[in-house]
Parts: C-alpha cells; sequence; structure tokens
C-alpha cells in the first residue's frame, strides 16, 4: 500500500493514478525512497558483522600462526639443546675415561709403586711423623688428650698437675669441678658434675624419679659414664685415684624431730635451693689399668669395680617436678667432691 505524494489518499500498490485528484503517481518516488529507507541500515549492519567477524577470524588465525611458528622454534631449541648436552656429557665421559686410563697405564709402569717401594716409603714417613705426635693423626679426644698432656707435660711452665686438671675439664660434663691434688708420687683426681647436664627433668630442687632407689640407680649409671669417659680421655697414667661426685640441687634447712610430714614439707619448700653431692664412687689407679678397653667396657662391669664413697640417699625428700624447669635453673652456688 502506498500513498498519494500530493493529497496524501491511499493508492493501490498496482495503481497509476491516484484515486481522488486523478494524479500520476511516480511508482520510483513512490517505492525506490521507502524501499531503501527500510533496508539499508540492516544492510549496512549485516555489513559490518560479516566484515567484524572475518577481521577477528583474520586476527585468530594470524595469532595462532604465529603461536604455531614460536612453538616451533622452542621445540627446535629444546631438540639442539638436548644435542648438545649430550655430546657434552659424552665427551667429559670420554675424557674422563682417558684420564683414568693415563694414570692406570702409568701406575702399571711404575716400577717403583708396583715393586711396593714407594709405599714403604710413604709408610716410613707416616709413621716418623706418628712417632713425632703429629696432631693431624689425632683423631679421638683420648688422642687430642692425650697429645695436649704431651705437650702441657713438655711445658716447662705447666706442671703436670695442672696438664691433668685441664685434660679433665675437657672430658668433665660441661659446667663441673676438677680438682687435682698429690697422692704419693701421682694424684687424686676429684670431679663434680651436674647431674642435670646429663639427663632430662633433673634441674633445681625437683626430680623426675617417685622413689630414692629409682634415682639412685641412674645416678649410678651417669657416674660410671663419667668415670668412663675421664679414664678414656686421660688415661690411667699419673693417676691414684679418680673420684666422681653427682651433684643435684637440693632444699636445706634444719628440722625439728616431731615435726610432721607437712611441717617437713613446708620448711624445706621455703629453704634456698644449694647444689650439694648425691652421691660419690671412686676407682683407684690399679683396678683402672687392669681395664683393656675403656670405650668398651660396660657400665654394669664399672659398677661391679667402683667403690661408693658417699651415699646421701637416706637423708632425701624426693619432691617431683612437672618437667618445665630446663637446663641452667639450677642454683649457682659451688659444686662438692
Amino acid at each position: 500500500m502506498n500513498y498519494c505524494l500530493h493529497c496524501g489518499s491511499v493508492v493501490a500498490s498496482e495503481a497509476a493514478d491516484c484515486p481522488r485528484c486523478g494524479r500520476r503517481q511516480p511508482r520510483q518516488v513512490e517505492e525506490g525512497p521507502a524501499r531503501l529507507g527500510s533496508f539499508r541500515p540492516g544492510m549496512m549492519l549485516g555489513a559490518a558483522v560479516a566484515v567484524g567477524l572475518a577481521i577477528v577470524g583474520l586476527w585468530g588465525e594470524w595469532r595462532l600462526a604465529r603461536l604455531e611458528r614460536r612453538l616451533a622454534a622452542e621445540r627446535e631449541f629444546i631438540r639442539a639443546s638436548a644435542a648438545e648436552d649430550a655430546a657434552l656429557h659424552a665427551e667429559a665421559l670420554r675424557q674422563q675415561l682417558a684420564d683414568h686410563e693415563s694414570v692406570h697405564q702409568k701406575r702399571v709402569t711404575d716400577a717403583d709403586l708396583v715393586g711396593g717401594h714407594a709405599g714403604t716409603r710413604a709408610r716410613n714417613a707416616e709413621w716418623e711423623r706418628r712417632v713425632a705426635h703429629d696432631p693431624a693423626f689425632a683423631i679421638s679426644a683420648l688422642e687430642t688428650n692425650l697429645l695436649r698432656m704431651s705437650r702441657l707435660g713438655a711445658d716447662p711452665r705447666v706442671s703436670a698437675r695442672d696438664a691433668l686438671r685441664e685434660v679433665g675439664l675437657l672430658a668433665a660434663p660441661p659446667g663441673s669441678r676438677v680438682e687435682v691434688t698429690p697422692e704419693g708420687d701421682r694424684f687424686l683426681v676429684q670431679v663434680a658434675f651436674k647431674m642435670s647436664e646429663l639427663t632430662e627433668n633433673e634441674a633445681g630442687a625437683v626430680t623426675k624419679h617417685a622413689n630414692a632407689e629409682s634415682l639412685r640407680r641412674e645416678v649410678e649409671e651417669i657416674s660410671a659414664r663419667v668415670l668412663r669417659e675421664l679414664y678414656d680421655s686421660c688415661g690411667t697414667r699419673g693417676i691414684a685415684s679418680l673420684q666422681v661426685s653427682c651433684n643435684h640441687a637440693v632444699r636445706q634447712s634444719p628440722i625439728p624431730d616431731a615435726a610432721t610430714p607437712a611441717e617437713r614439707r613446708e620448711i624445706l619448700s621455703r629453704a634456698p635451693e644449694v647444689m650439694d653431692k648425691l652421691y660419690r664412687m671412686r676407682m683407684d689407679g690399679a683396678t683402672a689399668m687392669t681395664i683393656a678397653d675403656w670405650r668398651r667396657v660396660s657400665v654394669s662391669e664399672l659398677l661391679r669395680r667402683m667403690t661408693v664413697d658417699y651415699d646421701g640417699f637416706d637423708k632425701l625428700t624426693l619432691s617431683q617436678g612437672d618437667g618445665s624447669s630446663g637446663p641452667g635453673s639450677d642454683p649457682e652456688t659451688p659444686l662438692k667432691f
């Protein structure tokens, strides 16, 4: 359906003239512009979308092609690097085998080495260094301490007593007290150590043990190990007797005989903490010389040969701790022999 351009009346699409004013209707003017006005925006939008999609497709193809080229270059680089590494490894292995073969050929053709003359000279040179007490051959603590004792003994400024005391300090647990006193032509070595340095939950005036017998067994084993370490480090020469005293933090206070258990605990809880010996054991030099290997002797064998000089467990009242006390909570009072 169209409209007359002159009077605006409705004109059938197939009519050539307006039925009202009778004027001829120009079809190209009536239909052409209207059709173009109706369809041109849609066509332009579709064309724009098509062009955009084509551009996006081309851009995606370009990016994909660029990615493929980069991946191909990386694959080629990895392949070339692997081949180069393999070649270098093969060359290094070949050179290593050639070096080993060269060294082997020199050895098998060296009459001095094959005949044993070079080994004999090396052995003699090493033996001379060992006889001269070269410190480079001192491996164990015993060897190191013996060399140090030898050097200290050769030093006219240091007496044998001071040398033995210094070695005892090296072998004793940290914080120990060591004294060396003459006894005839030999020396009495006394070592007082803290129990808390060698076992857990024994710092301060508390213990992890529920009874005195259990505490005594651990003290005996620790004392035997300390004595074994001292004899192993110092040797037996020049020692008339060696005493080890196990010290523990305790609370000491006079307690009336008529005091009740509750009163005893109250009095002891207010007493200051001090370090005091619980147990003292000893072994004389003659007995020590009968032990062939101090490193392998058992604790039970040592306990069988050691002598108890002091037993303070009968006077103890145990107070169990919760394990919160750590090393360093012992009182700073002198250790007792």
